[in-house]
């Protein structure tokens, strides 16, 4: 092998560089399209999950249990029961099972009787179940039943809590990228990981909220 000159040396330092910097570029462009891109089929999946038709809020009282009332609906027959008690719920033609606010509840976790976690996981199933069967018959207190089909969620209904978080995790996911990728071999490999970690949980936290 030949000598160099400074010159020389310098260029070659400076083209390897440009190497090392170009492959970090495309490997964060690709990171960042491909967190976006999941952000975006997530979303997708739940603007098109299938939930009950109406506005319903927690409110009244039945048999010393918060009910669930009807608030409003597009749908013209259940406008019409605007501030009736929802008592039970099934497939349409099925079982109907009763419910109460707790079905409202976005969580077990935050429930803190073992009666009261069972009995929303019971309602949760039963309206999975009735929604999966593309018709739900709905039993108001008056002894009214109403047959709807399932509707898709929207984007609307996802709300400004599931995108701020979302956007919360897409950066947090993008910040681990850039701390991994900026010195491949002496990154804080924990910190990676925890902030990966904690992503996900934000990730998590927007779809409860949903």
């Amino acid at each position: 092998t030949g000598l160099r000159t400074p010159e020389a040396a310098a260029d070659a330092g400076a083209e390897a560089s440009a190497r090392d910097i170009g492959w970090r570029l495309k490997a964060l462009v690709l990171v960042a399209l491909l967190g976006c891109v999941g952000l975006f089929v997530l979303a997708r999946a739940l603007v098109l999950e299938p939930v009950l038709p109406g506005n319903w809020r927690e409110d009244g009282r039945e048999d010393g249990r918060d009910a669930v009332v009807l608030r409003g609906a597009a749908d013209p027959v259940l406008a019409t029961l605007a501030g009736s008690r929802l008592v039970a719920l099934g497939p349409a033609g099925g079982t109907r099972e009763p419910v109460d606010a707790l079905l409202l509840q976005h969580a077990p976790r935050w429930l803190v009787g073992d009666g009261e976690r069972a009995r929303q996981a019971a309602m949760n199933a039963a309206l999975q179940h009735a929604l999966g069967a593309g018709a739900v018959d709905l039993q108001f207190g008056d002894g009214t039943v109403v047959t709807v089909a399932p509707v898709p969620r929207g984007v609307a209904d996802l709300g400004f809590v599931f995108w701020l978080l979302a956007a919360l995790a897409l950066m947090l996911y993008l910040t681990a990228a850039v701390v991994a990728l900026a010195r491949p071999g002496d990154a804080p490999w924990p910190y990676v990981a925890l902030a990966g970690l904690q992503s996900a949980n934000l990730l998590l936290i927007a779809i409860e909220s949903v």
